[in-house]
């Protein structure tokens, strides 16, 4: 993280407070505390006096299991090396880095001068999206975990999963279109689709009626809503295709019996396959 800021006492006793951890860099500053520190920069910072932001503040967080295993030397050297991706001159100008180790996830916060030797200023575009790509480029020269390596890797998975439900859908569609394209009854639908690798599960409303379905993914267990597949998979839209249910069905139990009875069948039928096979 890093952004422009005014600065003043209190920013110094909130990085520079020594129950809060202990500082591991600084350059061209002296002072034992918040405030000696504080008043030292203002001698830097003075040299500029039209600017209102005049302190690049940063903050450099590790993963919470790499900061448990960085020493202060490893984050001293840390702390140069991102200042150093940002092009941030750490030999030649005012800064104090202060590592807070109070919480579980050890970070370093960075007070650094923008203010030059010669009164100009530091240009500080877009100097949060850089400090983001400084701290991608220290940790994966270190072999350290990145967030932006980490919210990448969230990105593929995602757009992965994503592409694989976009599958899974077409190939219930193609099997919907196949199964369909025979005369069939709703019985006869939901043990052809079982047979393709998907289960039609049906759903009724509160007076026990059939009132729609949705459709299991045998082998990743996703649970679709027919409709959000294809409309030509809504219950609705298959009855007015004649696909239809038997009339006198209503209670949940006498609608699965002969689904799961053809479901017995079509294991047995693969069990007996398979040991016809081994025999051979």
């Amino acid at each position: 993280m890093a952004n422009s800021v005014a600065g003043g006492g209190t920013l110094f006793n909130y990085v520079c407070n020594p129950e809060k951890g202990y500082e591991v860099d600084r350059n061209l500053i002296s002072g034992n505390n918040s405030k000696e520190i504080f008043d030292d920069f203002k001698l830097y910072l003075e040299q500029n006096q039209r600017a209102a932001k005049k302190i690049i503040s940063l903050v450099l967080s590790p993963s919470i299991n790499d900061g448990k295993s960085l020493n202060k030397n490893d984050f001293k050297s840390l702390t140069k090396d991102f200042l150093n991706e940002l092009q941030l001159d750490f030999k030649n100008q005012p800064y104090v880095a202060f590592l807070h180790t109070e919480k579980n996830h050890h970070h370093v916060h960075i007070l650094f001068s923008r203010v030059k030797e010669n009164g100009r200023l530091i240009k500080d575009n877009h100097i949060g999206k850089k400090a983001q790509w400084a701290a991608h480029r220290v940790a994966e020269k270190r072999g350290l975990t990145s967030a932006k390596q980490v919210m990448i890797e969230t990105i593929k998975s995602i757009e992965a999963e994503k592409n694989q439900i976009k599958s899974v859908q077409k190939q219930i569609l193609n099997a919907h279109k196949s199964i369909t394209s025979c005369n069939i009854n709703y019985e006869q639908y939901k043990l052809k689709m079982f047979e393709h690798g998907f289960k039609i599960k049906p759903f009724l409303n509160k007076q026990e009626q059939l009132q729609g379905h949705r459709i299991i993914d045998l082998h990743t267990g996703i649970d679709y809503k027919a409709s959000d597949i294809h409309r030509s998979l809504s219950l609705s839209n298959m009855m007015k295709s004649g696909i239809l249910p038997d009339k006198n069905e209503k209670l949940h139990k006498t609608l699965e019996k002969p689904y799961e009875d053809g479901l017995k069948q079509i294991l047995q039928s693969e069990t007996q396959s398979k040991l016809y096979n081994l025999k051979r």
